[in-house]
């Protein structure tokens, strides 16, 4: 079987559709939840799906994030069964409450020769706590999930090599446990890290962190973890990424090729996420990430060597032509009033840009010239950031920027 998921996203996120997925078995088909929009209808045809493919849809809860997708869907399954000459029939699953919600919905906005269909064409499978179904070719063992806050159902359902278990977008309760006991995949929500908890707040919504759902998939000896239903990482202005060094007694005496990264922290991960989610709604993003990527995933050892890829990776993408040449000594800087200072290797750049420093060197030489930014419309343009800005926005006309400053 083969479950592909056209969304992963709770109810507010801007950077990804709702939570919901497609499962397939052969020529089978079967919609779970459809997300918060028409957008279901997008990702289904990228997916290379169409509806006519699809034989119903299992529908957890009426949250808007999950439900508003399901008139979208039957409109279009409607459409395909009046003008498009389907002759097959679509069904939809769900609890007594959510199936009232959905079809009152379609009632009050699809017309009367999408509703003429229902319960000859479109059918409403009310399905209770415990029951089992046959729905699109799959089989479904239902169950109440027990929420608190609306009734909601989740399914599991046996595959050739073990069990899928869907507990809903809510953490997984004691009473369901059992359909969660030993799974070949465990589905689940994950609204955040754990380390960005106090940011989300997770466990005020009823939600939990990536952390306490990977100690319940060991705790239910499942073989797979899977998470949805997550908040966005977006952008909230410029950051600052930094990678961490192992502190060892001496180590501020270290030459620069000796100071080792420290990769024992989870920074990797969030660093790559972090430009992800700033830079994957630009142009070029999806050109470069790979190889940039590739480098921090080797995981080179001394943050030289981290340090002198990412530069030559840089200057080959930009177009730029530099000879690197090292040093055979360290050489003190000479003043830190005259920056620019002429010596033995050619002028000393070293001190125009710090961290702890305001970064003015491009406002002071008249050189802060605006380039398209992927956050524009939000921030306006914001000089000084990294050459990886210019290059995800940019691309191949990044050499041309940097020749006209």
């Amino acid at each position: 079987m083969k479950v592909t998921f056209l969304g992963t996203g709770c109810a507010m996120v801007l950077k990804r559709y709702n939570t919901c997925f497609l499962m397939e078995a052969g020529d089978k088909k079967l919609l779970v939840d459809a997300g918060g929009g028409n957008e279901i209808l997008v990702r289904l045809d990228k997916l290379g799906v169409k509806i006519t493919d699809i034989g119903g849809m299992f529908v957890s809860h009426s949250h808007t994030d999950h439900i508003l997708g399901t008139p979208w869907v039957i409109r279009a399954v409607g459409t395909a069964m009046t003008e498009q000459g389907y002759e097959g029939n679509f069904t939809v699953a769900a609890c007594k409450e959510t199936l009232g919600h959905v079809r009152s919905i379609c009632e009050m906005t699809l017309g009367k020769k999408f509703t003429k269909l229902f319960d000859s064409r479109i059918f409403f499978r009310e399905v209770s706590d415990g029951e089992e179904i046959d729905l699109a070719g799959f089989r479904l063992h239902c169950f109440d999930i027990g929420s608190k806050k609306m009734k909601q159902f989740g399914f599991c359902t046996d595959l050739s090599d073990g069990r899928l278990c869907f507990p809903g977008d809510e953490p997984l309760k004691k009473t369901s446990e059992q359909y969660a006991k030993g799974a070949k995949w465990l589905f689940s929500e994950a609204y955040c890290l754990y380390a960005d908890r106090e940011i989300y707040k997770p466990y005020e919504r009823s939600h939990v962190t990536a952390k306490d759902v990977g100690e319940l998939a060991q705790r239910m000896e499942a073989e797979n973890l899977v998470i949805y239903h997550t908040e966005d990482y977006g952008a909230d202005g410029p950051q600052s990424l930094n990678f961490p060094i192992i502190h060892e007694s001496g180590t501020h005496e270290l030459p620069i090729t000796e100071i080792k990264v420290d990769y024992s922290t989870p920074w990797l991960i969030r660093t790559e996420r972090a430009i992800a989610s700033a830079y994957e709604s630009s142009a070029y993003f999806e050109y470069y990430k790979d190889e940039l990527f590739g480098i921090l995933d080797s995981q080179p050892e001394t943050l030289f060597d981290l340090d002198l890829q990412l530069i030559r990776f840089f200057l080959r993408k930009t177009g730029v032509s530099v000879d690197l040449r090292m040093t055979d000594e360290y050489v003190p800087v000479r003043s830190r009033e005259i920056p620019l200072d002429s010596g033995r290797y050619g002028m000393d750049y070293r001190e125009l840009i710090h961290p702890k420093r305001p970064d003015n060197i491009l406002k002071d030489l008249n050189l802060e010239k605006p380039y398209f930014q992927v956050f524009a419309q939000k921030y306006g343009f914001v000089p000084n950031l990294s050459i990886m800005d210019l290059l995800f926005n940019e691309g191949p006309d990044s050499i041309s920027y940097l020749k006209n400053l």
